[in-house]
């Protein structure tokens, strides 16, 4: 998780962070868009989160939560 300049690199490591997450979606401006559940269901999200403009990748995935 240090490594969070990309939040791309992250994608490996959400379900650990979230039980019941398996992926979240991104458009094309790295904003984040969506989740992807273990189950393969698409739950999108009523407002994309941008993790470059949050900063920290803790307030990010707060931000997810």
């Amino acid at each position: 998780m240090s490594d969070t300049r990309n939040p791309l690199n992250m994608q490996k490591h959400i379900s650990k962070c979230f039980e019941g997450i398996d992926k979240l979606q991104f458009n094309d401006k790295i904003m984040i868009v969506g989740m992807t559940s273990s189950e393969g269901e698409k739950i999108p999200f009523t407002n994309p989160i941008d993790p470059k403009a949050i900063g920290n990748v803790e307030m990010w995935l707060a931000a997810v939560e």
